[in-house]
């Protein structure tokens, strides 16, 4: 059964991915936008955690959970394995019990009543990629979430293929941003809250010697932290803002000139 779901996944990225490439060669706006959706769009860490807490327990971890507030404290869900004090393979355990259960963040609140309009005006929305593991129903369910509660015009989403480890999040992503962007001089703007996938995305740029992609990172509930102390300062010199929702629209005016300058 995981083996059918695994497949089913990979060959509707496969579509939405191709969406999103011809979307974008034909938009006439400066640059296209992919979002985040968890922690991004909408507050979920309470449902994560909770359904992540029942994967552990399903698996057999015998540890101390963390809370809502711990994880946000750790930085997100990306560190669950450190703050549960999983080996790599507890960790992936449990995920194979996620990936065999239907799991969808539904009802989860917007983080701000502007993110929908931010995201539609800032630029041109192709569509949303998550890292959450995902099966054909989870897609499904996810996009009607969307459309039908949250408001969003229909868009692709992307899921984290099952065969893609939760390490490497940040270089799956770097790969869908550039297979939609191709040889294109347009823009492509990651909205998200991860900071690897912002630190990955600054090592690219610097490795191709020129500003490729672009990440704003939310700054939300599990970044804010690190910013504010400093621990983590964006470099718009390599490509990476970081802005809150309020802050979003501005940013989006500073990519876009930046985006113009490029390609003339």
């Amino acid at each position: 059964m995981i083996e059918t779901y695994i497949d089913t996944v990979e060959i509707q990225n496969a579509q939405a991915l191709d969406a999103m490439q011809r979307h974008f060669v034909q938009m006439n706006a400066a640059f296209g936008i992919i979002s985040d959706i968890d922690e991004t769009v909408v507050d979920t860490v309470g449902r994560h955690v909770g359904f992540i807490t029942k994967a552990a327990q399903l698996a057999g971890f015998k540890g101390a959970l963390p809370s809502v507030e711990e994880i946000k404290a750790a930085g997100g869900t990306a560190d669950y394995a450190r703050v549960f004090g999983m080996t790599p393979e507890g960790w992936e355990k449990i995920m194979q019990r996620v990936r065999e259960r239907r799991f969808v963040n539904e009802k989860a609140d917007l983080y701000h009543p502007k993110t929908r309009e931010t995201l539609m005006n800032g630029g041109e929305l192709l569509g949303f990629v998550t890292a959450k593991p995902g099966t054909d129903r989870t897609l499904a369910a996810t996009q009607r979430d969307l459309t039908e509660r949250l408001g969003f015009p229909e868009r692709p989403v992307i899921l984290r293929p099952n065969s893609v480890p939760l390490s490497q999040t940040s270089e799956w992503k770097i790969e869908t941003l550039s297979a939609i962007k191709g040889m294109t001089p347009k823009g492509i703007v990651l909205v998200d809250d991860s900071l690897s996938t912002a630190r990955a995305i600054a090592e690219h740029n610097t490795r191709e010697g020129k500003i490729d992609l672009i990440q704003v990172v939310y700054k939300g509930p599990l970044t804010a932290p690190a910013l504010e102390s400093g621990k983590f300062v964006p470099d718009e010199s390599l490509g990476i803002y970081a802005a809150d929702w309020d802050e979003m629209g501005q940013v989006f005016d500073r990519i876009r000139e930046q985006c113009h300058q490029i390609q003339n």
